[in-house]
């Protein structure tokens, strides 16, 4: 006999977990099963199957799991590895990696998405931080707006793009000396 597939709709009735609208959560949260939130969570979170975020509900960290349905506010990144939802109510300030994202009129995003088949995994924060270049002087800064500065390398498809790392004024210099005799 066939077997039915079960879809997400039977997964939102079978809610195991709960954090109520007053309830305040601090740490990482992590669960199996179907979980809905409704209150507050300082701290990631990892979930097996769906997180559903209500209206009240509010995120303060990374979130994971399989789909991700947001109707209240993250602060921090989210990796599905099935869908992710922002309903009309749902804020969201942080990176996407899923391979379908639905997102409802008048919802509010800000970051980038990465998504598809071979969406990449959320990246490992960098540990060295490039130094900022030296203040140029006067003339250097008057030379430098005339100059144009050479456009990055763009990501190939399933490829997290790198940071791009300002050069200085003898950086340039040298290159453009260089490309002059023909290096």
């Amino acid at each position: 006999m066939l077997k039915k597939k079960e879809n997400n709709d039977n997964q939102f009735s079978k809610i195991k977990s709960i954090i109520g609208q007053d309830a305040v959560f601090e740490g990482t949260l992590q669960a199996k099963e179907t979980t809905r939130v409704d209150g507050l969570i300082k701290g990631d979170v990892k979930i097996d199957t769906v997180l559903v975020l209500g209206l009240t509900g509010k995120i303060v960290g990374n979130v994971q799991a399989a789909t991700i349905m947001i109707g209240g506010t993250v602060e921090g990144d989210l990796v599905a590895t099935d869908k992710i939802t922002i309903s009309a109510t749902g804020k969201v300030t942080g990176n996407l990696h899923t391979k379908k994202l639905v997102v409802d009129e008048n919802a509010v995003f800000f970051g980038q998405c990465f998504m598809g088949d071979h969406a990449p995994a959320r990246p490992e924060p960098e540990t060295a931080q490039t130094p900022a270049p030296a203040p140029l002087k006067a003339a250097e800064q008057s030379s430098q707006e005339y100059r144009r500065t050479p456009r990055a390398k763009a990501a190939d498809p399933g490829e997290y793009p790198k940071a791009v790392r300002s050069r200085t004024a003898d950086e340039i210099k040298s290159a453009d000396d260089g490309r002059a005799a023909g290096e």
